[in-house]
């Protein structure tokens, strides 16, 4: 079955910003804008991150629109790269959390000087998943006996 080879219609726009055209760029972005802001809001959910996510997409397919191997069509590339930088926004809040979000340990006081190291660790090991939990303590079983 011979199919018919689609041509990607902001193909041409891509090249002509590869060549710093503004207004290839600036209708390669309304043409794609909405696909990627979509895109965007299922993977992150935040309206703040999603803005800034795609002034970086734009910004990344500016400065690298020449590198494009037209091995994928235009859009699927420039998702591909939102993907990316969602990926690495999702990273950096997972370790940037508030821990007033956190109920289970936001209001808990600890007094470190009269609780000993092993209560301390193990209370906070318990707001862990067990999954989490146990891959943090395994590596150290064997040369900590005072896990055991």
């Amino acid at each position: 079955m011979n199919r018919k080879k689609v041509q990607d219609p902001f193909l041409i726009l891509l090249k002509k910003t590869a060549k710093k055209d503004r207004d290839a760029f600036q209708a390669l972005y309304e043409g794609t804008n909405r696909q990627i802001l979509v895109y965007l809001y299922r993977f992150v959910q935040d309206q703040n991150s999603v803005e800034d996510i795609l002034v970086e997409v734009y910004t990344e397919v500016w400065k690298n629109s020449a590198r494009f191997r037209q091995q994928s069509k235009v859009l699927t590339w420039m998702i591909g790269i939102a993907r990316n930088l969602a990926l690495k926004e999702s990273r950096k809040q997972k370790y940037h959390d508030d821990i007033d979000t956190h109920l289970e340990i936001a209001g808990k006081e600890v007094d470190f000087d009269n609780t000993n190291r092993k209560e301390i660790l193990t209370r906070a090991l318990n707001c862990l998943s067990p999954n989490t939990g146990r891959s943090l303590i395994l590596p150290f079983t064997r040369n900590f006996p005072i896990w055991k």
